[in-house]
């Protein structure tokens, strides 16, 4: 885990945003798994290929990945209708982090709100969090829809709800474009590794702040 050496000060956080895949549901490995599928399916390219573009592009809605890696192609929508099909279909299968509800817990118990911001439409998080009888834990859960997704859409919506100021949230989130979208908005940003490297974040901002498991908000909030 990186240490607080670079200045950065969670002290005025109220609210901490929290990614859903990757961050606190497992499931990017399955994610990848089916894209890559739906993707070869379409696509006459080495699975390596598929693999490296879809990481680059991922943190955003699958929809907006597959128009930037193919612009305007005829069978993004295809690509798209099938990905989305066995993701609502399966979705709710896929396991919690084991530290995920201590964590919440923890956060609740020290009065931060707590909030999921996510590519994955609403519908899909609802359903899910359910399921994981999880839901009460969270203040404000903020899917995509079009015209309205992560980053300076939800971060305006929740400032603008609780009349907040960037400082006073923080972004955790498990992929590079995360870290983008957070620093483009001067929100406070943890990365969690997994699907990317502390040298990949590190290549965005060489102080990034870092953990490897979610329970060790604790060190910061």
């Amino acid at each position: 885990m990186k240490q607080q050496d670079n200045g950065n000060d969670f002290s005025n956080c109220k609210l901490v945003i929290l990614d859903f895949d990757g961050t606190v549901v497992d499931s990017m490995p399955w994610l990848e798994q089916i894209a890559i599928e739906v993707m070869s399916k379409y696509k006459n390219e080495p699975v390596e290929v598929l693999r490296k573009k879809y990481r680059e592009t991922t943190g955003l809605p699958f929809e907006q990945q597959v128009e930037l890696i193919w612009p305007h192609d005829p069978q993004n929508k295809l690509m798209v209708t099938e990905f989305e099909e066995i993701k609502r279909e399966n979705f709710n299968s896929q396991k919690l982090f084991d530290d995920t509800v201590v964590t919440l817990e923890y956060l609740k118990n020290k009065g931060y709100l707590l909030a999921l911001s996510s590519g994955t439409y609403d519908y899909i998080i609802a359903s899910y969090l359910e399921v994981q009888k999880i839901a009460h834990l969270f203040d404000d859960t903020l899917g995509f829809r079009p015209g309205f997704e992560k980053g300076k859409d939800h971060f305006n919506f929740l400032m603008n709800k609780y009349g907040w100021t960037a400082e006073e949230l923080v972004f955790v989130g498990d992929s590079l474009n995360d870290a983008r979208r957070a620093q483009s908005c001067d929100i406070p940003f943890i990365a969690k590794l997994g699907l990317f490297s502390k040298e990949d974040f590190l290549k965005i901002d060489h102080g990034m702040i870092f953990i490897r498991r979610l329970d060790e908000l604790k060190h910061f909030l």
